[in-house]
């Protein structure tokens, strides 16, 4: 007797390690990342995609994302001195939540763009860069869009990465 109540208490507590390990697993999909600063200012991306597209044309760089969650980043600033850029961007998106974020190089950040919803946005945006390593982001949730983008800089100070 006392033996099936040590295999009924170890099985239990397996299954309780197991939910909580699910449960980990889960909350660090890209779900979890759209209202979360500290996550989108880190290192690295995190997201979900059902489908994912890119090509180059003239006017800069296209991202065709279908079920995107999380956070992705799109750009690489590099800058010796403090400087500025201008960013284009051609954002149409069918669904779900959608924001565009710069990263400044001391953490910082900036939201160029958000929506919600089935929109059409161009727009030209100034970004004040500081010298060292930023990032210009996409963060989505459950967000349907195509994107074309590009980052120009007349002064030189600037190297930009675009990451597919």
């Amino acid at each position: 007797m006392m033996k099936k109540m040590i295999v009924y208490l170890l099985l239990a507590m397996c299954m309780m390690g197991m939910f909580s390990a699910c449960q980990s697993i889960s909350q660090s999909t890209g779900k979890t990342v759209y209202d979360d600063n500290s996550q989108i200012v880190q290192d690295g991306d995190n997201f979900d995609v059902e489908e994912y597209g890119y090509g180059e044309e003239d006017s800069g760089h296209r991202l065709t994302l279908s079920g995107f969650s999380g956070v992705k980043s799109i750009y690489k600033l590099t800058a010796t001195k403090d400087s500025t850029v201008k960013f284009y961007l051609n954002l149409r998106t069918s669904s779900g939540k959608f924001k565009c974020v710069y990263v400044s190089a001391d953490g910082d950040t900036k939201v160029i763009i958000e929506q919600n919803g089935s929109k059409n946005d161009s727009q030209t945006v100034t970004l004040n860069v500081i010298e060292g390593e930023s990032n210009i982001k996409i963060v989505g949730l459950e967000s349907n869009l195509e994107i074309i983008t590009d980052v120009q800089n007349s002064d030189g100070n600037v190297e930009s990465e675009f990451i597919n």
